[in-house]
């Protein structure tokens, strides 16, 4: 799926009431809009079995690609509470970084999410070349890196020589 390509307009974040990440993107995908949720299998425990369930990668987050004259529309849906602002508007997203987070998804199957800060770095190779980060903690096969993008950041495997201190 190539996310660049879409109704046209641009990226936005929205928050959704928690829990109705798949159901606020569903309803929004029926009504024509271009929505991307990205989600994620994980290995869940019961009191007497485990079982692979299907989460959200961002909690509580889904991204539109809309017009700016589309945005009262998308917060009519029940499971939107509002968008994501940047100095008292709502924050665009560029496609380079949702294709990244896409790219990232696809490429990368054992990742977390976290949200902390520390030492700034850039990726040398990868679906995230040329990107800066922060390092917030690092291991001799794993460096833990923030990306700079929604104020979160993606947790992978990067080697010594894949990144280097800005």
């Amino acid at each position: 799926m190539n996310l660049i390509q879409g109704s046209g307009g641009a990226w936005y974040a929205l928050y959704t009431r928690p829990r109705s990440e798949k159901k606020a993107a569903a309803t929004l995908s029926a009504r024509g809009i271009t929505v991307y949720c990205p989600i994620q299998k994980v290995r869940k425990r019961w009191h007497d079995r485990y079982k692979i369930v299907e989460e959200p990668v961002f909690r509580s987050y889904v991204f539109v690609r809309i017009r700016p004259e589309e945005r009262s529309a998308v917060l009519s849906d029940n499971n939107i509470i509002t968008f994501v602002l940047h100095c008292g508007k709502p924050a665009v997203i560029q496609d380079r970084e949702m294709e990244g987070v896409r790219t990232f998804l696809e490429t990368y199957q054992d990742w977390e999410l976290r949200v902390e800060t520390n030492d700034r770095v850039r990726i040398d190779e990868g679906p995230f070349a040329d990107y800066t980060g922060i390092i917030v903690r690092k291991t001799k096969k794993k460096a833990s890196i923030r990306l700079e993008l929604l104020n979160a950041y993606l947790v992978a495997e990067f080697n010594d020589t894949q990144y280097s201190k800005v």
